[in-house]
């Protein structure tokens, strides 16, 4: 499969490629793809072809969701739990970084918790179970793979970290279920914060000002999607 896939992105009539993948398989693409486009290549059909590849590469994300403190909270609660937990966090585009912009005063702390607390009852009342019954939000993992993967990252979460949240526990009977899981104090620098788990892992920070909210969503290698909630 890899040696086609190279012959694919090697050939002259494919003139563009676009890829949803892993971070090394991008890398290769987008390396060869480079190589054929320094060559002076002949053109087989100048009506038909273009001489340069165009390429689109995704190949990953650690997106994250800032909450200002004028944000509309019940419309910033809906939009951090579908984006963080739809599809079990299986998504590129998933939010796995939950930035809360609140002055370190009393109603600041307020607010942070409130956001928090609500967080928490959606996440705990969400059903486990086959996406085939429409009762369920959360289904499973893609194979036994992503879930020990998904599993592991959430033993790191609750060494290092406070448990915030977890959804019901996984149906019996099988399959690659997990429960969702809330997370907190949390260095930006550790693994949790930083790396790709595309699982329903969601890690909430809190900074007192846009400026350091914004240091902290460009603290990761990935770049991908975003969004901010404010009035303003």
């Amino acid at each position: 499969g890899e040696e086609i896939g190279d012959m694919m992105v090697k050939h002259p009539r494919v003139s563009g490629v676009l890829f949803t993948g892993s971070s090394a398989a991008r890398a290769l693409i987008q390396d060869s793809v480079a190589r054929f486009n320094k060559k002076e290549l002949p053109l087989l059909d100048p009506s038909a072809y273009y001489p340069k590849k165009g390429i689109a590469l995704e190949s990953g994300g650690k997106n994250a969701i800032i909450v200002m403190p004028d944000a509309n909270e019940d419309r910033a609660l809906e939009d951090v739990a579908d984006s963080a937990f739809a599809f079990q966090g299986q998504l590129c585009s998933a939010c796995s970084r939950l930035i809360l912009v609140n002055p370190d005063t009393v109603e600041g702390r307020r607010r942070y918790e409130r956001f928090v607390e609500r967080l928490k009852e959606r996440i705990e009342s969400f059903s486990i179970g086959s996406p085939e019954d429409p009762k369920n939000q959360i289904g499973p993992l893609i194979d036994e793979e992503a879930r020990r993967k998904v599993v592991a990252y959430m033993e790191l979460a609750e060494g290092i970290g406070t448990v915030l949240a977890r959804g019901e526990k996984p149906p019996h009977g099988g399959g690659y279920f997990v429960s969702p899981l809330l997370v907190g104090n949390i260095s930006p620098d550790s693994k949790i914060a930083r790396e790709e788990i595309f699982g329903p892992v969601l890690s909430v920070f809190r900074v007192k000002t846009l400026d350091k909210a914004l240091a902290l969503a460009n603290r990761t290698r990935f770049a991908l999607t975003g969004g901010i909630h404010t009035r303003n």
